[in-house]
């Protein structure tokens, strides 16, 4: 199968089951909620009034809140029936920009694992983000899912023709970069093809071609954009190793793009020998070429084999 199939086949996917919607957004009736959130979505999740997602897989949730003070560390919680989700990363900072201020609005991204052994039904998950330093100052909302067992059968079939035709494409988990503004870019999904370890890191080989598939919605409008790649084989913070040198990716996806307007594309790279064999994460930028402050950015964790 041809790369422009595979990519239409993971667009119809995005399109018919992946895409991110407007999820139903329930107030924390037994919380004092000391802020306003607001543009709460789920990817994947169609139908905003039906979100159904099978257990087993990852969700994204992405929302912007306003809180009514300020705090330099944040942390945050989910819970359903009353008790939380387990093994969850409590320090907001990680998927937000830290420290936040009093009535500035900005994103969280977040991905939640949905453990095999949760029973399939509907829930109300009530998700919590609080002042690291005061727990009474917080944001709070609830939302409703449907964890399913069991995919549709045509699901099932378009899956089989993508196994077949050798497409080993893994979500990986994805993380903020530390000082860009966050509101300026919703990254909904990434996968790398192939990525064998999947959703913790991949582990790939040295001057292998690899396959980036980024799904995103831009905050921002721009006539021409430019994307780089770093790696930080050192895992000191200072993506100090060139993995994609900065360039024009409007070859990739058609410019211009436009705030609000989802996007979904394909970029291809390699990890050459300059770069080591511990595992580390690697930076995906792409920004606005007469505005570097509108980007998208996010880290992955990969393993270079020798």
């Amino acid at each position: 199968m041809s790369r422009v199939i595979i990519s239409l086949v993971f667009a119809a996917c995005v399109i018919a089951a992946g895409q991110a919607s407007p999820a139903t957004q329930l107030n924390c009736d037994d919380e004092v909620t000391q802020c306003t959130v607001s543009n709460v979505d789920i990817t994947p999740c169609a139908d905003k009034s039906n979100c159904q997602i099978k257990k087993g897989r990852n969700a994204t949730i992405n929302f912007d809140f306003t809180p009514e003070f300020s705090a330099t560390e944040l942390e945050t919680a989910v819970s359903y029936l009353g008790a939380p989700f387990q093994g969850l990363e409590r320090n907001a900072c990680l998927f937000t920009t830290c420290p936040v201020t009093q009535g500035t609005t900005q994103a969280l991204s977040y991905n939640l694992y949905l453990n095999k052994k949760l029973p399939a039904g509907f829930y109300t998950i009530k998700w919590k983000v609080w002042n690291k330093a005061d727990p009474a100052q917080l944001c709070c909302f609830q939302t409703k899912i449907a964890i399913r067992k069991y995919v549709e059968m045509w699901a099932r079939v378009l899956c089989l023709c993508v196994c077949v035709s050798s497409v080993v494409s893994e979500t990986v988990t994805k993380k903020f970069c530390n000082g860009v503004d966050l509101s300026q870019c919703t990254i909904h999904n990434a996968a790398v093809d192939p990525c064998p370890k999947g959703i913790n890191f991949c582990s790939l080989k040295r001057n292998k071609p690899y396959t980036l598939t980024v799904d995103f919605t831009p905050r921002f409008s721009a006539q021409k954009l430019k994307l780089a790649m770093y790696g930080d084989d050192n895992n000191d913070g200072t993506y100090d190793k060139v993995v994609k040198t900065p360039g024009d990716p409007c070859d990739l996806l058609s410019c211009p793009v436009y705030g609000g307007i989802p996007r979904i594309f394909n970029m291809h790279f390699t990890l050459d020998k300059t770069l080591g064999d511990a595992k580390f994460p690697v930076q995906f930028k792409l920004w606005n070429a007469d505005d570097e402050s509108q980007v998208c950015c996010f880290t992955f964790n990969v393993k270079v084999k020798k």
